[in-house]
């Protein structure tokens, strides 16, 4: 039920004039407002599953102590941690290595 197709309902059980003092027909608009809410939470819940299996397909996030983790630090906006500069200058230096062992012709 939308918020619209609630006040139409709502507007369609107030008398014309005067305030509605009849209990049937405020039993009635109280019955519609709980609808509501309980429809608006079965959408909220909905939202939050589908959230949770989005995110469920992701791989978990790597620890520190990894590249990955380095570049996490620095796309927040971080300063990495040391295990994470450790692992960023060991990954710098292999690659320095395998580049040069291509360079001279040791590796294919």
């Amino acid at each position: 039920m939308t918020p619209d197709e609630l006040e139409a309902s709502v507007w369609r059980l107030l008398p014309v004039t005067g305030p509605a003092t009849d209990p049937a027909i405020v039993l009635r608009i109280v019955a519609l407002a709980e609808a509501y809410a309980d429809a608006a939470t079965d959408e909220a819940r909905a939202v939050r599953e589908r959230r949770a299996s989005i995110f469920a397909a992701y791989p978990p996030l790597m620890p520190c102590g990894t590249r990955a983790a380095y570049v996490r630090h620095l796309r927040h906006g971080e300063d990495p941690c040391r295990p994470c500069r450790d692992a960023m200058a060991e990954h710098r230096r292999l690659h320095r290595a395998a580049r040069a062992a291509r360079a001279m012709g040791l590796a294919s």
